[in-house]
């Protein structure tokens, strides 16, 4: 966890790093290759910091339109095309 004397910077990689365990478990128990989980934790919760720091300035369009935009659309564009490499 971060501390309070932390960065934003470190703040971002200890979240990714709780994001990763959780991909990791999850593409473990569908087969996917757990390697991956890295790269994932890391582009997922890139895309979601700045994208809030940016609307943090620009505020429109609406909190929520934004949030539905990154859950929606966003995440699903993450998977690859055929999905996640399995396993090995």
């Amino acid at each position: 966890m971060a501390t309070s004397t932390g960065t934003f910077s470190s703040l971002l990689n200890d979240i990714a790093s709780q994001v990763e365990h959780i991909l990791a478990t999850q593409f473990g128990s569908r087969g996917y290759d757990r390697a991956l989980a890295a790269l994932y934790s890391q582009a997922l919760v890139g895309m979601v910091a700045l994208t809030g720091t940016w609307w943090l300035e620009a505020r429109k369009p609406k909190r929520d339109e934004v949030a539905a935009h990154l859950v929606k659309p966003g995440l699903e564009r993450s998977v690859p095309p055929g999905g996640f490499p399995r396993a090995a």
